[in-house]
């Protein structure tokens, strides 16, 4: 199964917001880059605003890419500066 098949699983979720950020540490624990975390991501949001234009779901999705990014607030970063 592809990442973003997995993050649109993760979407439903009771938390989604949380189950997307586990899911992008486990991503990484398993040695996809963040480029790759970060490109399945975004091509959840595209599919996104394509199926649903469901905003608030977008707007978890666009949470963790900040997060992702380091684009957030400190305590909010997922994975740190290390790259894989």
């Amino acid at each position: 199964m592809n990442l973003q098949t997995q993050f649109e699983q993760a979407l439903s979720a009771p938390d989604a917001a949380n189950a997307l950020r586990t899911l992008t540490r486990d991503a990484a624990n398993q040695g996809h880059s963040k480029a790759a975390i970060y490109h399945a991501l975004e091509a959840l949001v595209l599919s996104l605003r394509a199926k649903t234009g469901n905003e608030a779901v977008e707007e978890l999705v666009l949470d963790v890419m900040d997060a992702l990014t380091g684009s957030c607030h400190p305590d909010a970063r997922l994975l740190g500066e290390e790259t894989h």
